[in-house]
């Protein structure tokens, strides 16, 4: 990140916190932002402001959020965490840090729900993942898998069985399947 972005960015957050109204920001980086150091500073930022009632981000937890959060006021914290267990290089410690973290969060007041990807190579753990979650206390949904896997084309190339999987993770709100298990939003070439 360069001085003169992150001056622009100074300047907008400025006038964000101008507006004389509650404010619940949603923010989203290019990649995770719990390893950009600015991303950080400007949470610091916003938490000093009694009318920015609340920022959310979506986040993999791959990094130790107690430390990060230092000087955040974390009760205005909303995350919605990622998880990506293709990527743990330990399963079983990686799995527990993850939701240690979302924990760890919840405990200080802030909000957390975990985002499971329902990609074709691991959407049938989905449930034994939810399980867990939901032993822990916390919330999980799912997303359909939007893009290219193995040559092939999602959500169009699932299955009826692997929509009627799907539509049983959603039984309690079918209107989400039904709108994520539409044609790819990416467009045509």
């Amino acid at each position: 990140v360069c001085s003169s972005d992150l001056e622009a960015w100074d300047r907008i957050l400025d006038r964000i916190v101008e507006i004389p109204r509650p404010l619940y920001l949603a923010i989203g980086t290019e990649g995770e932002p719990l390893t950009v150091k600015p991303f950080w500073e400007t949470l610091r930022r916003l938490s000093q402001h009694d009318h920015v009632q609340g920022f959310w981000f979506p986040t993999n937890l791959s990094r130790p959020i107690e430390t990060l959060a230092e000087g955040v006021d974390v009760s205005k914290l909303g995350l919605t965490a990622s998880l990506h267990p293709s990527e743990f290089k330990n399963h079983d410690r990686d799995f527990d840090a993850f939701l240690s973290r979302c924990e760890w969060i919840r405990e200080n007041g802030g909000d957390v729900v975990i985002n499971f990807i329902l990609t074709p190579g691991q959407f049938a753990l989905f449930p034994a993942y939810r399980w867990v979650a939901r032993q822990r206390g916390i919330p999980m949904t799912a997303n359909v898998f939007k893009g290219t896997w193995e040559g092939r084309e999602y959500p169009e190339a699932y299955t009826e069985e692997d929509h009627a999987i799907v539509e049983e993770f959603f039984a309690d709100r079918p209107e989400i399947h039904a709108f994520m298990s539409g044609r790819s939003s990416r467009g045509e070439l």
